[in-house]
């Protein structure tokens, strides 16, 4: 598991800011009924169509992949790719 200086913020040791969004997504998602056990893809990177030819390139800190893992999982792993399939 990757430690994190949370004092820090954002930078080399620090979270990324789409990882600082993903707890709010997380409740917005246990609000709507999606449970933590939820199972996604985790690749490295994606790109997700936002319409108008804009697409929104999503990467996790690390640049690392995790196949496939819970919401529960992701949040644990802070894992952002898993977070914009949620949003």
């Amino acid at each position: 598991m990757r430690r994190v200086q949370l004092a820090t913020g954002p930078g080399g040791t620090g979270r990324t800011t789409g990882s600082a969004l993903n707890p709010f997504a997380l409740v917005t998602a246990l609000d709507a009924g999606i449970s933590p056990d939820t199972v996604d893809t985790a690749p490295a990177s994606l790109d997700i169509p936002e319409g108008g030819g804009r697409v929104w390139h999503v990467t996790n800190a690390e640049g690392n992949g995790y196949g496939s893992m819970t919401l529960a999982n992701a949040t644990v792993d802070s894992v952002n790719t898993v977070y914009a399939q949620l949003i």
